[in-house]
């Protein structure tokens, strides 16, 4: 994959998943996480600033969304 195609996959699948109540939030965090270092600049700023807007997302998962913030952070 292209670097561009990636960062568009992180944040399509980080914006189904910060509205989640299921697993699947932890998982795409987890694996943003893992990935931060191939990610852009702006594709980082984006999913920060998405994670602020969003409060941190649904209820219950606004650990998992802190944490991330926190690495992309980093």
């Amino acid at each position: 994959m292209k670097n561009h195609e990636i960062n568009t996959l992180f944040v399509c699948a980080f914006r189904y998943a910060i509205e989640r109540k299921t697993y699947i939030a932890a998982d795409i965090a987890e694996i943003i996480a893992a990935y931060k270092d191939q990610l852009s600049a702006q594709t980082k700023a984006l999913i920060k600033k998405e994670i602020v807007r969003n409060e941190g997302g649904m209820d219950g998962s606004m650990k998992i969304w802190d944490d991330l913030f926190m690495e992309l952070s980093k």
